[in-house]
């Protein structure tokens, strides 16, 4: 788990052995407290996210530890209810992601899964997000074949596709979560296709839109979350 969001995170504090300072350890939190932005790579990593960003330090400096995903455990948010505001969250999450992506491809000393070095995952990770358009192009370029009765058919790859959104369809299927399979057919054009490309061309965006609205005492809107400007 290469991102550990803030609401839903439960971070150690210490080792349990030797008490070793984990999230409270020096070195995190000099490189947590850096304020210098001269790069717009930085400003992306220090800006738009702190909680990717801390995930990726502790990548960084405890290398031999792991981060675990658990299905069974439950939070709440609130999710966002307006195009514009989802849209500004997908939006800094891509560029968080390729961005924090680049750095952990840097990291020598992190761990292996099965028979691959995690620093092959996360480039697998980074070029997926960055080629995210291509596959719903050729997608639909197959589906125009297809309905033009093209001569020449790439069987191998209506057969990769099939498949791979077939165990998808199936995983919904045998957990009984048959509202995603219809939403399954939303997501795939909408996100990769337009999302990806919005993001990465709107790179130098920080602004955070109103993904942090709350009311207030007198029931009046305000943002909760106060960011800092760095003009770029």
């Amino acid at each position: 788990v290469t991102c550990l969001p803030g609401c839903f995170t439960l971070y150690r504090i210490r080792t349990s052995d030797t008490h070793k300072p984990l999230l409270i350890s020096n070195q995190l939190i000099h490189d947590y407290s850096e304020n210098s932005v001269d790069t717009l790579h930085m400003k992306n990593l220090l800006h738009l996210g702190e909680d990717r960003y801390l995930t990726t330090l502790l990548f960084k400096h405890f290398p031999l530890f792991k981060t675990l995903f658990i299905r069974d455990a439950h939070a709440y948010t609130v999710a966002p209810d307006d195009w514009k505001v989802l849209l500004s969250q997908r939006r800094r999450w891509i560029n968080l992601a390729a961005h924090n992506l680049r750095e952990l491809i840097l990291l020598e000393q992190l761990c292996v899964f099965c028979c691959f070095s995690m620093r092959f995952i996360v480039m697998i990770d980074l070029v997926s997000t960055l080629m995210q358009p291509v596959p719903v192009a050729y997608m639909a370029y197959l589906i125009g074949l297809v309905a033009g009765g093209g001569k020449s058919i790439p069987a191998l790859s209506l057969i990769t596709i099939a498949a791979i959104y077939g165990i998808q369809a199936l995983a919904f299927t045998m957990r009984r979560k048959w509202d995603m399979i219809g939403w399954m057919l939303f997501y795939t054009p909408a996100i990769p296709a337009f999302s990806s490309l919005y993001s990465l061309w709107r790179m130098d965006d920080f602004s955070w839109g109103q993904t942090h609205i709350v009311l207030g005492e007198s029931g009046k809107k305000t943002i909760a979350h106060v960011g800092f400007h760095l003009s770029f």
